[in-house]
């Protein structure tokens, strides 16, 4: 529950320290707006989070980085996202219209809903029925339903559609590469399974723009 206040201006500061030991590169937890100390639960994959700084601070790290060798990687969490974000909206925080919220909602495909009896879901039903749904998430963590992998809108959001998607995005705005996390748990679920063409996609799509990206895949 407790947040300590390290921010992108904090490790602008230490980056002589972090040169003088060597460091060539910097793998950052999630950097994106979320609600949470950990990060894990994005609201909006566009944004830095307001507690560590913004963009043109970003920008800045990465240029005083690469002025010491150093690069940056960033941790992407696409298999999921936050119930409290743009997308999912569980709570009507947003002006948007969030998938939890409405079954005509544009985000609603991007998630795994499952109808229930009236009054015991928590989610807007498939008819438009308030609380009529359920949603699968991670680890059955409620706060981070999961995102639908072969769904062609989440592929547009994250790689597929050039510099507007988040992946070649943050690589356009300076980061060197993307840490990946729970890669295998991206539908089908693992890796290996030939019909699963997720993170070929992503792969494919990040090269095609920025030959040399750094990518890793978080597979237990």
């Amino acid at each position: 529950q407790n947040f300590y206040g390290g921010d992108l201006q904090g490790l602008i500061d230490q980056l002589d320290y972090l040169q003088n030991l060597g460091v060539t590169a910097i793998y950052l937890n999630p950097i994106f707006e979320s609600p949470s100390n950990h990060k894990y639960d994005a609201t909006d994959y566009g944004l830095i989070d307001d507690n560590f700084g913004d963009l043109a601070l970003f920008q800045t790290l990465v240029s005083e980085a690469d002025g010491r060798g150093m690069k940056l990687i960033l941790d992407g969490v696409f298999n999921h996202t936050s119930s409290d974000s743009i997308y999912f909206d569980r709570y009507g925080r947003y002006t948007s219209v969030g998938a939890c919220e409405s079954h005509t909602s544009p985000y609603r495909e991007w998630y795994y809903f499952t109808d229930v009896a009236p009054g015991t879901g928590t989610c807007v039903g498939s008819t438009g029925i308030p609380n009529a749904a359920t949603y699968q998430s991670w680890f059955g963590y409620d706060s981070l339903p999961k995102l639908r992998a072969t769904s062609q809108p989440v592929r547009d959001l994250i790689w597929a559609d050039g510099t507007n998607s988040i992946g070649p995005y943050w690589i356009d705005q300076g980061a060197a590469g993307w840490r990946l996390d729970v890669g295998g748990d991206v539908d089908s679920g693992v890796l290996n399974d030939p019909a699963n063409d997720y993170w070929e996609g992503f792969r494919v799509a990040l090269r095609s723009v920025y030959s040399d990206t750094y990518i890793t895949g978080e597979e237990w």
